[in-house]
C-alpha cells in the first residue's frame, strides 16, 4: 500500500520551496481550560510560510458592511508581533468564515461602488495592523455569485498596491480559502479567473462527512466502492482540471477529527448510522475533536481500522467512532503533495494541534506533533521519482556488499528487497541491475508483512530489528514511548 511512497523516497531530493500557510482561529482565545490559545503559543521553530488569522466577520451597519471589531485590535497587534522572531513569515487577515452568512457577502458585493469601498476598508485595516495580505473565506458563494466573487478579489488586489520602503511597488498577498466539495468547485468558482488574481488558494480538503452516518473526515483517496468523489485527490485534481495551476493549489490538512456516537456499537463500518457527538471540553463544537484531545482520549493500544487505505483510517472506542489525522496519514498527504507538484499544505489549525505537548506517543515533537511532521517532510521528502536516463550498473548512493546480489534471487513481482544490515536502506532490482537506496530521514524500510506490505515508514511500523542506532536530524525532536 505504500508503493507510491516508495518511489518518492528512491531517487534524490528536489530543491523546491513549498507553501505552508497555518490557520489560527481568533475564537480559540475564548476556549476554556487548556484549549485556550493565544498568539504567544505560536513558536518560531516551525516553518509556517504564512499565518492566517480568522475571522474578521462581516457586520451590516446602516446599510453598509464592515469588518471592524475593536475587541480584536489588541489581538491583531500581538498576532503580528510573532513576525519579529520569524524572518520571512507573512501574516494574512481572513475575512468571512462560517459565522458570516453567504448572503452578507452576496449583498455587499453585488454593487460595484459598495464592493470597491469594502475592499479598500479591508486593505486599510490589514495595513494598519501590519498584515501582509488578506484571505477571503466565503463559505460558500452561490453559483450566481461566481462573477462578483472574481470582481471582489480583483478589487482587493487593486486596492493593495503599495510602495515599499525601498521605493519599489508591489501587491499585498491575496488568497482565498475555498471548498473541496466537487459540486461546489465545479459550479460556484471561476478557477481560471482566480488563477490570474490570487497568490494561491487554500482548498478545504476535509469535512467531507459530518452528517448522520460515519465517514472519513479527510481521506486522501476514495475508499473501496465509494463513488462520491469526496476525497482529497479528486478535489485537488478537479481544481487543476478547471484551470487552477498546481503551483497555486494548497492542500488542506486538518488538525481535528470528526466524532460520532454509534446507534449500534456492533456496526462500526463506514456509513454506519450515527449522530455527531457532544462537544469535547476544549473545542465546544459538536462532532469535532481537536487532535490535542483526540490523542489523550484514545488509549495508545486502541486498534486502528484501515478501510482500505490508511489515509486516514478510523478508530472505534466504545460507542465513539472517530476519524482523524495522525502523523502517518499526514506523512502520506505530504508525499502526495510533493509527488504531484502541488504548492504545499494548508494547516488548519495551530490551535487544534497539541500545542501544549500533552501527547507523546509514536514519534512526535514535544509540541505541535502534526505540524512538526508537515514541516519536516515538506523539507526532507523528495518531490518526485525521476527515472535514470541510463540503467546504472553500479551503486548510486551507498556501497553494495559485493558478495550479495538480491537481484539474483528476486521473484517476478517483487523488485524490492531489504538490507539485512541496515533497515534504513533497501535494494531495488531493475532486472539484474542492483540499486542500493536509502529511505528519507526519519523513515525505515518495512518488508516483513506489516500493515502496509513493504515501503518506507516509521520505525515502530517497520518492525525494525536490525538497524543501527538512529539519531534524528537536528531540528526535529522525536519522542519514542
Amino acid at each position: 500500500m505504500l508503493r507510491f511512497l516508495i518511489l518518492a523516497t528512491c531517487f534524490g531530493m528536489a530543491a523546491s520551496t513549498f507553501l505552508l500557510p497555518c490557520f489560527v482561529n481568533r475564537d480559540a482565545s475564548f476556549r476554556p481550560g487548556t484549549g485556550k490559545f493565544e498568539p504567544e503559543h505560536i513558536i518560531a521553530e516551525h516553518a509556517c510560510t504564512h499565518l492566517i488569522l480568522g475571522y474578521a466577520k462581516i457586520y451590516p451597519t446602516q446599510g453598509l458592511y464592515n469588518v471592524f471589531d475593536h475587541n480584536d485590535f489588541d489581538y491583531y497587534e500581538r498576532f503580528n508581533a510573532v513576525k519579529a522572531a520569524n524572518p520571512g513569515l507573512k501574516t494574512l487577515l481572513s475575512i468571512g468564515g462560517p459565522d458570516t452568512k453567504s448572503w452578507a457577502f452576496s449583498n455587499m458585493l453585488k454593487k460595484r461602488e459598495t464592493r470597491k469601498l469594502f475592499a479598500t476598508e479591508i486593505i486599510n485595516l490589514a495595513r494598519q495592523f501590519n498584515f501582509d495580505g488578506v484571505d477571503v473565506a466565503w463559505f460558500y458563494p452561490a453559483a450566481s455569485d461566481k462573477a462578483i466573487f472574481v470582481d471582489f478579489l480583483q478589487d482587493l488586489k487593486s486596492a493593495s498596491w503599495v510602495s515599499t520602503d525601498g521605493g519599489r511597488q508591489r501587491y499585498m498577498t491575496i488568497t482565498a480559502t475555498v471548498s473541496g466539495i466537487p459540486h461546489i468547485i465545479e459550479n460556484h468558482y471561476d478557477a481560471v479567473a482566480f488563477a490570474h488574481i490570487v497568490n494561491f488558494i487554500n482548498v478545504q480538503t476535509y469535512d467531507y462527512h459530518n452528517g448522520e452516518v460515519t465517514g472519513l473526515n479527510a481521506p486522501l483517496h476514495a475508499p473501496e466502492n465509494d463513488t462520491s468523489n469526496l476525497n482529497v485527490e479528486y478535489s485537488l485534481n478537479l481544481w487543476h482540471k478547471l484551470g487552477m495551476p498546481k503551483n497555486k493549489i494548497v492542500m488542506g490538512i486538518p488538525s481535528y477529527g470528526r466524532v460520532w456516537y454509534l446507534e449500534d456499537k456492533n456496526n462500526t463500518k463506514i456509513g454506519a448510522p450515527a449522530f455527531p457527538a457532544a462537544p469535547f471540553p476544549n473545542s465546544n463544537i459538536e462532532g469535532v475533536v481537536p487532535y490535542a484531545e483526540m490523542c489523550r482520549h484514545i488509549p495508545e493500544n486502541s486498534p486502528w481500522i484501515f478501510d482500505p487505505f490508511p489515509t486516514p483510517g478510523f478508530v472505534v472506542e466504545g460507542t465513539f467512532w472517530f476519524s482523524y489525522e495522525d502523523e502517518y496519514a499526514v506523512l502520506q498527504k505530504i508525499t502526495f503533495v510533493k509527488q504531484n507538484g502541488y504548492a504545499g499544505a494548508f494547516f488548519n489549525s495551530l490551535d487544534m494541534d497539541d500545542f501544549r505537548g500533552y501527547c507523546k506517543y509514536r514519534f512526535t515533537p514535544t509540541t505541535y506533533p502534526l505540524l512538526g511532521i508537515i514541516t519536516h517532510f515538506l523539507e526532507h521528502l523528495p518531490s518526485e521519482y525521476q527515472p535514470p536516463t541510463e540503467a546504472p550498473t553500479t551503486t548510486t548512493k551507498n556501497p553494495i556488499n559485493p558478495y550479495f546480489n538480491p537481484c539474483d534471487i528476486q521473484d517476478t513481482v517483487n523488485h524490492w528487497n531489504k538490507d539485512n544490515d541496515d533497515c534504513r536502506k533497501y535494494y531495488y532490482c531493475e532486472g539484474r541491475v542492483l540499486h542500493h537506496l536509502s529511505c528519507s530521514e526519519g523513515l525505515f524500510w518495512q518488508q516483513d508483512g506489516g500493515r502496509d506490505g513493504f515501503g518506507c515508514t516509521y520505525e515502530n511500523y517497520a518492525g525494525c530489528r536490525y538497524a543501527k542506532p538512529y539519531t534524528p536530524p537536528i531540528g526535529f525532536n522525536y519522542t519514542k514511548v
